[in-house]
């Protein structure tokens, strides 16, 4: 039998908040935040200075979120604020020698979690999850056009 409309839409949720309790429930295990953690993932991708902005984005974190995770890593000794050069109003961070090692760590810890989860999966399974995904997130992308 064919599922309604709002029947997926359920499901969905379902399966939404419980991946993000997983990785909440990861995170406390670990030590970490989750906004923290989303922060660290990414910095840890790249090798270049990124603009506070630029994690706002990527992660959709809001401002206040990015900023406070920011100077928490500031005072930790994880990350360097500077002001941006061609925009004084923004910051550039970037990760230092001991928030690189820390950012192994609990990046590399992460994603051995998660090939353990997405390794039970059959590769067809694993497939149709990111192409489903990919899919909703453009429907929804569109959607707010309209």
């Amino acid at each position: 039998m064919m599922q309604s409309l709002d029947q997926s839409i359920d499901r969905y949720y379902e399966s939404w908040f419980g991946i993000n309790a997983a990785y909440d429930k990861w995170a406390a295990q670990n030590g970490i935040a989750t906004n923290a953690l989303y922060v660290l993932l990414a910095l840890n991708d790249q090798q270049e200075p990124l603009s506070q902005r630029a994690i706002c984005l990527r992660m959709q974190l809001s401002k206040q979120t990015v900023s406070g995770v920011i100077e928490g890593f500031v005072k930790k000794g994880y990350v360097t604020s500077t002001p941006a050069p061609d925009d004084r109003r923004q910051k550039n961070v970037v990760l230092t020698a001991a928030g690189r090692r820390y950012a192994e760590t609990v990046c590399g810890a992460l994603r051995e979690f998660e090939r353990r989860a997405m390794g039970d999966l059959p590769a067809k399974q694993r497939q149709a999850l990111v192409a489903g995904s990919e899919c909703l997130c453009a429907a929804l992308r569109r959607a707010l056009e309209l």
